[in-house]
């Protein structure tokens, strides 16, 4: 849903892809079982990740999101996202995530810790749990961009200016003190710092207010 609502440029196009993963073989347990082979078990998989991917491909064409294309790719999830990203030159990329803990990325690997930090274009994640009803669901959309003032935190206001104006999205930059730290003086700064950043977006016509808080 949240891939959809972003389709508002004429130009938009949506790409679907699943990375697919072979069947491990099955292994005997030493007693003369005979073990199956997975090279049954992996093609019915194929064949039902086609079916999948087309029927989705299906359901939003009939919700007038256009025909989007579709394409099963191969090899470790993370990297062949990135490798297909790359090469149908997406300007950004939309996939749900686990949520999992930090031990549970530690056990299984985060297929989208490994998309953020290797790819170059922005990538949009949206909780599993979560399926994006409330974003799609707001007729205006707000951002919030948490800044910690560096020139690296600053490097997310491009592409927040081209998401907010797809969306004409109100903006909201923010940055949080911490620590015990002389509260009346740094906060007057880190305003004057948030107003810079906010000066040239507002003179290209976007909505966009300050916050700093504790």
């Amino acid at each position: 849903p949240v891939a959809v609502r972003l389709l508002k440029e004429p130009t938009a196009s949506l790409h679907l892809v699943l990375a697919h993963r072979a069947t491990p073989a099955l292994v005997g347990m030493g007693m003369g079982e005979l073990a199956s082979t997975s090279t049954d078990m992996d093609e019915d998989l194929k064949t039902r990740e086609r079916d999948y991917l087309a029927t989705i491909a299906t359901g939003l064409a009939l919700e007038g999101a256009g025909a989007p294309a579709y394409r099963t790719v191969y090899g470790p999830a993370g990297r062949a996202i990135c490798e297909e990203a790359t090469r149908i030159g997406a300007d950004l990329v939309v996939m749900a995530t686990h949520g999992r803990s930090a031990t549970g990325r530690l056990w299984h690997g985060s297929i989208a810790n490994y998309v953020v930090r290797h790819l170059e274009v922005p990538v949009l994640l949206v909780h599993s749990d979560r399926d994006g009803t409330r974003f799609c669901e707001c007729a205006v959309p707000g951002i919030l961009v948490a800044l910690d003032l560096s020139k690296e935190a600053a490097a997310i206001l491009k592409p927040v200016e081209s998401l907010a104006r797809l969306l004409k999205s109100p903006v909201t930059l923010m940055h949080v003190m911490v620590g015990q730290v002389n509260q009346v003086g740094k906060r007057a700064a880190i305003q004057r710092q948030l107003e810079t950043l906010a000066a040239p977006l507002r003179e290209r016509g976007l909505a966009v207010s300050t916050s700093v808080t504790r």
